[in-house]
């Protein structure tokens, strides 16, 4: 349940649990509700109200027997999605997975080039190509010396710029998502920065700054309703 709380904030900004109740008013179980169905309303006492409106489960529920956590937020009501709010960082590194996907499933990447002077022909190309696939082919035969004839030569070919810059923009993109929702970069196993002093010291940032705001806002309902 916790974890579902924490998915309905980091995605719609507000997470909903209908508080069950036995005879003697005590809670006995916490039903978690879809924040995409519920609007939040006031009756004719300016009393919140939250308007369940799943289709086979509509209801309306006053605000005592609600669980509501919400994230930040403008109204002092209503959270606002995370996602909605960034999706122009989010859509871009979606956009970068995407393009990385294409170009890595559609085979865009050459290692290396054999060049040949001149023109071979057919016969002397596939006898070439037959030699160096079963004398270079495969995991056994990796690190073998490669032997030429005729004039051909051996290119390796490294990340173009346009390779580096790709792959840098791809850890961008994953750092404008971490920066969303506060957490470390090591925490999503980007190390090229990390050590080990800093490591422990953002570890400590992740539970202060990220962690304990949520904590509070839970205590806080903890609160309300032990006083009620």
């Amino acid at each position: 349940a916790t974890e579902y709380r924490m998915a309905c904030l980091g995605m719609r900004g507000n997470a909903y649990g209908a508080l069950v109740l036995n005879g003697r008013g005590d809670v006995m179980e916490i039903q978690p509700l879809r924040p995409q169905y519920m609007k939040l309303d006031r009756d004719s006492a300016g009393r919140l109200v939250f308007d369940y409106q799943e289709p086979g489960a509509a209801r309306v529920y006053a605000k005592d027997r609600m669980w509501y956590t919400r994230g930040f937020g403008t109204d002092g009501v209503a959270g606002l999605s995370p996602i909605a709010v960034h999706r122009e960082a989010i859509g871009y590194a979606m956009t970068l997975n995407e393009h990385g996907s294409r170009l890595f499933a559609n085979g865009a990447q050459v290692g290396s080039t054999i060049e040949i002077p001149g023109e071979w022909s057919d016969t002397a190309f596939n006898n070439f190509k037959e030699d160096f696939n079963k004398q270079h082919g495969g995991r056994l035969n990796a690190g073998k010396p490669l032997i030429l004839e005729g004039g051909a030569k051996f290119h390796s070919i490294g990340l173009s710029s346009v390779d580096a810059e790709f792959i840098a923009s791809l850890k961008n993109a994953v750092a404008e998502v971490a920066r969303i929702y506060r957490i470390p970069l090591h925490m999503l196993n980007e190390l090229d920065k990390a050590t080990f002093s800093n490591i422990e010291h953002q570890s400590l940032e992740f539970v202060t700054r990220t962690l304990l705001p949520w904590l509070k806002r839970e205590l806080r309902l903890v609160h309300e309703c032990i006083a009620d």
